[in-house]
């Protein structure tokens, strides 16, 4: 009986030891939480919770801490905290609390004091370039500027569009870009308001340029016939092929040859099947075609 006595008041002792333990480990939590924000974005933030010791108090807005509040020789009871001050709110904003040694958050919003709120004045500006049909597009959307604000565009340093009274959305083709090569633009806002004026610099690319063309050249002898592909036209190479038939076995044969951005080539001479149809094709496209004339004597092939 002696040893049962002993056996139960230790186990008291543990249960005793054990639910003073969670109970402390609980203790600390955050009740409540609520906040306020000015038009400025000034708020202040305020609650109530249950800490102390070497336990902080955790408060984050949007996400971030703002405050860590010591627990300090408090007794363990709820009190007040705050006001958790600061700047760069606005109403709806997330606030939380929370013990450091706890997981969970008691949650809030801040609320609008002193509203309604003039809308702020805020320039919107936008500028873009792409390339439409091959031709250099510059668009330029703005809006929010008080009257009397003057837009200036400059291509390659040279003013080309200068309005004192522009249109919120501005968007036309610039002609004296040359689509083949790079530019730069720049976009400059004097705005007549306390917001100061706003400058863009463009890099503006070549656009892509595809306009391969091809002729089939001859007879010659007999007959003996061409094809010249022309890139002259495109910024971008260029792969062309020339499909005729051999006159030494009645076989098809194709010539291909990949023409540089700017440039134009001539193939060899070929003894072309009598009757027999020819093409040139670039880019999927058909740009000549030929007959090849009866056998015969057509004078020499020029160089």
């Amino acid at each position: 009986m002696k040893f049962m006595r002993q056996l139960v008041s230790a186990l008291v002792v543990v249960m005793t030891i054990t639910m003073l333990a969670a109970t402390g480990a609980s203790a600390h939590q955050a009740k409540t939480i609520e906040g306020t924000v000015d038009c400025q974005g000034n708020y202040s933030i305020t609650g109530t919770a249950d800490w102390w010791g070497e336990i902080s108090l955790l408060i984050t807005l949007n996400g971030s801490q703002v405050a860590s509040l010591p627990g300090g020789d408090v007794t363990h009871d709820v009190r007040p905290f705050g006001p958790v001050t600061g700047t760069g709110a606005a109403p709806g904003d997330p606030v939380t609390a929370r013990a450091s040694d706890q997981e969970t958050a008691v949650t809030g919003k801040l609320v609008l004091i002193g509203g309604p709120c003039e809308e702020p004045f805020t320039p919107r500006h936008k500028a873009s370039f792409q390339c439409n049909g091959f031709v250099p597009t510059l668009s330029v959307a703005l809006a929010g500027y008080r009257e009397g604000s003057r837009i200036r565009v400059a291509i390659d340093g040279n003013l080309q569009y200068n309005n004192d009274s522009f249109a919120p959305d501005l968007s036309r083709v610039w002609a004296s870009m040359n689509p083949r090569r790079p530019h730069t633009a720049q976009i400059v806002v004097d705005s007549t308001s306390e917001t100061g004026d706003w400058t863009r610099n463009l890099h503006v690319p070549a656009c892509v340029v595809l306009r391969p063309s091809g002729s089939i050249n001859g007879p010659c002898e007999d007959p003996m016939y061409r094809a010249t592909f022309d890139n002259r036209d495109s910024n971008q190479p260029v792969t062309f092929t020339f499909r005729w038939k051999a006159f030494s076995d009645s076989t098809w044969r194709n010539t291909t040859r990949t023409v540089a951005a700017g440039s134009r080539v001539k193939t060899g001479y070929k003894h072309v099947l009598e009757f027999s149809n020819m093409r040139i094709r670039a880019l999927g496209q058909t740009l000549d075609t030929e007959v090849a004339a009866k056998g015969g004597w057509y004078g020499k092939c020029p160089k």
